[in-house]
């Protein structure tokens, strides 16, 4: 399985960055929780649990650019 994983805020389509606003970090019970939603979204992945902890380890460093505002 091949996953394409955004890298910069320039990498992200709109439709990602609204669905990215709409989640809350607060409603999941983990970080882990939290973290497999934005891959889900950014990596547009239907079903995440195909995925071992592994890959998702892997994958979330990548996502570190949301850790700064996008450049408006």
């Amino acid at each position: 399985m091949k996953i394409t994983v955004p890298t910069s805020w320039n990498d992200v389509t709109v439709n990602q960055y609204q669905a990215l606003t709409q989640i809350n970090k607060d409603d999941y019970k983990s970080d882990l929780a939290y973290t497999v939603s934005v891959l889900q979204i950014l990596c547009d992945l239907d079903n995440m649990t195909e995925l071992p902890l592994s890959a998702i380890s892997e994958l979330a460093p990548h996502i570190s650019f949301l850790a700064n505002e996008p450049i408006k």
